[in-house]
């Protein structure tokens, strides 16, 4: 996929607006990473009916997908909905296979599993930060006001909701 290849080697921040959902753009970062392959594919910032986690809540939701060829360690990886400012919430040991995904409950109970984040997600909106082991900006997200279980999803030509 070229995205792919545009975030993993892009030298400029694109922020926009895209004109299909009135949502604000995904920001291409500049990771100084070039053999990133995990990325934040979807996420639900207000989830009232959908998918419920493990506990049988409609908890908020953000999916982290490998899309290189080699399996992809995930351990020490940081989520952040206040970065720089707040430390990020630091991801299990995990490796993902090439092509899967995992997705990573933005409820603010890490009681309930240990891929429940410390934070929840804003549907007013906000920036989501997914980081490395060392520190580094791997991903980041930004959206303005979404309804009730709206997708936000990644796509070729940026982020739209679904």
């Amino acid at each position: 996929m070229l995205w792919i290849l545009i975030a993993a080697l892009a030298c400029t921040k694109d922020e926009g607006t895209d004109t299909n959902s009135g949502q604000d753009s995904a920001d291409t970062v500049d990771t100084g990473v070039l053999e990133n392959t995990v990325f934040m594919t979807a996420l639900v910032a207000a989830n009232t009916s959908g998918d419920q986690d493990e506990a049988d809540q409609f908890e908020d939701w953000v999916k982290l997908s490998n899309l290189g060829d080699e399996p992809a360690d995930l351990g020490g990886m940081g989520l952040s909905d206040g970065y720089p400012e707040e430390q990020p919430w630091i991801l299990p040991e995990l490796t993902l296979a090439p092509g899967d995904s995992v997705r990573i409950w933005c409820d603010d109970d890490e009681s309930d599993g240990e891929l429940h984040a410390n934070f929840k997600l804003s549907r007013a909106g906000e920036v989501l930060t997914l980081l490395s082991a060392d520190g580094a900006v791997l991903d980041r997200v930004s959206w303005t006001e979404l309804e009730a279980d709206e997708v936000y999803v990644r796509s070729d030509d940026g982020w739209e909701v679904e």
